[in-house]
């Protein structure tokens, strides 16, 4: 009887430390590290469906705001899998990614793409929209848009690569101006203006920002320039469309890349990668829109939302 208490309670043990009773003796644990920030609301919504969607043994969570040192002090708990969600926290994951030869590393949900990560072994995947359906819906929504400028940035290459591709699929021609710093907005802006009948905004952080904004959207209302947003929040103060992403379709997009990873596949080049078209729907400003004097199908779909402050 002593024997069988003592091996039910080591069963027992075993499960509560969370190895799972699904691992058979002798295997490999797969052990997965997830990095955040809390003080980054994207890192903060992606966390629980990366989470949930992960096939992993065991998990655990580093915030980075209270614990920036990622090492593991015993060898035999390394993670076999560390994914920094969001800029900060993939910047201190990838700052350690030495310590940790045997493990694979993605970062997700990032703003841009280090071009030195490849050649580390940092696998990545920013937060971007699927561009084909993103622009296969603006093109419905607005049917008297033929060319887009592009601002790009020094962090927008792969999501210009991406919008290429769409646009080249959907009938749309891009009107291109790359920009090494801040001082060069005004030439861009001006340069787009002459050529395109909207500026598309990518996501790029160093030129769509908090210290930019009401020049470009005061820049778009005198030159009658229509703005497709990098974001809901920019269609509410004067852009007149932009994407809306369901973080929880997202961050379950991205909990199947880290499971690819751990069955030690390889995953494509960002560029090659897409979200699911549903994970996104989109949102209108009929205001904005007017003051445009832009033209609106009659029939919209139904991810199209107004905004909510309209």
């Amino acid at each position: 009887m002593n024997e069988r208490f003592s091996r039910r309670t080591f069963i027992a043990g075993v499960a509560a430390l969370g190895f799972g009773a699904n691992v058979p003796i002798g295997a490999t644990t797969r052990r997965t590290l997830l990095v955040y920030d809390s003080r980054e609301p994207i890192s903060n919504s992606l966390l629980p469906a990366i989470r949930e969607a992960l096939s992993s043994d065991q998990l655990s969570a580093i915030d980075v705001s209270r614990s920036p040192n990622l090492s593991t002090a015993d060898k035999t708990d390394a993670p076999s899998l560390i994914i920094g969600i969001g800029d900060t926290a993939a910047t201190s994951v990838v700052a350690e990614v030495d310590r940790h030869p045997n493990a694979r590393i993605l970062a997700a949900g990032v703003s841009g793409i280090d071009p030195t990560w490849p050649e580390r072994g940092v696998s990545s995947m920013p937060l971007s929209p699927n561009y084909e359906a993103y622009l296969q819906r603006l093109v419905t929504t607005f049917p008297t848009i033929k060319k887009l400028g592009v601002l790009q940035g020094t962090r927008t290459t792969m999501q210009l690569e991406q919008l290429s591709r769409a646009a080249s699929g959907s009938g749309i021609e891009l009107v291109n101006y790359e920009i090494f710093k801040r001082e060069e907005l005004s030439n861009g802006l001006d340069y787009v203006a002459r050529r395109a009948d909207a500026l598309f905004a990518l996501p790029e952080p160093t030129l769509y920002n908090q210290f930019t904004a009401r020049h470009i959207l005061t820049y778009s209302l005198r030159q009658r320039l229509p703005l497709i947003g990098p974001s809901e929040a920019w269609v509410r103060n004067g852009a007149v469309f932009s994407v809306r992403l369901d973080f929880s379709a997202v961050g379950a997009f991205y909990g199947t890349l880290g499971n690819r990873l751990l069955a030690g596949e390889a995953i494509p080049a960002p560029s090659a990668l897409a979200i699911p078209a549903d994970a996104q729907s989109y949102v209108l400003s009929p205001r904005n829109t007017s003051i445009h004097r832009l033209a609106i199908a009659a029939d919209l779909p139904d991810d199209v939302k107004a905004a909510t402050n309209e």
